[in-house]
């Protein structure tokens, strides 16, 4: 009996540290050199698979991309556990030239991927990632904020 409770103690310990939340990195699915498309956008949790259905807030220019996603890459992410969560909410659209999108919002990121015949396939796969909320609001308004002087 004295046994099994320490391996039982043993296993829900294990458990426990590998469900905390640790750091993670959002790749991007595509070089950079493929973005066609950069969007601030505002996403409904229902249709969140529904490209038509986003409302744009605001278009940036492609000379940014570089400085853009090198900004999302060093936001702090991390792997949440349990309840998946919505993607929703303010967002960055990044749309490549095959016609493959990435919608980047605080909580799940995900890449969609369409069929060699155009139709969307969905979400490549759930990322289980949430970025840092404070650093996440702070770069989308940083863009929103951007003058349109750069814009050609």
């Amino acid at each position: 009996m004295k046994r099994f409770l320490i391996l039982t103690i043993t296993i829900l310990s294990l458990l426990l540290v590998s469900c905390t939340n640790t750091p993670r990195d959002w790749h991007f699915a595509k070089d950079l050199s493929e973005i066609a498309e950069i969007k601030i956008v505002n996403v409904d949790a229902e249709h969140y698979k529904e490209l038509e259905t986003y409302e744009v807030i605001k278009e940036i220019d492609l000379s940014l991309a570089e400085e853009l996603c090198s900004e999302i890459d060093n936001i702090d992410a991390k792997r949440y556990n349990f309840m998946r969560e919505d993607t929703c909410g303010t967002c960055f659209l990044i749309v490549y030239a095959g016609g493959e999108y990435e919608l980047i919002s605080v909580s799940e990121p995900l890449h969609f991927i369409y069929s060699s015949d155009g139709k969307m396939l969905g979400p490549k796969s759930a990322t289980w990632l949430k970025f840092d909320k404070e650093q996440f609001n702070a770069l989308i308004d940083k863009y929103l904020n951007m003058e349109e002087s750069t814009e050609n």
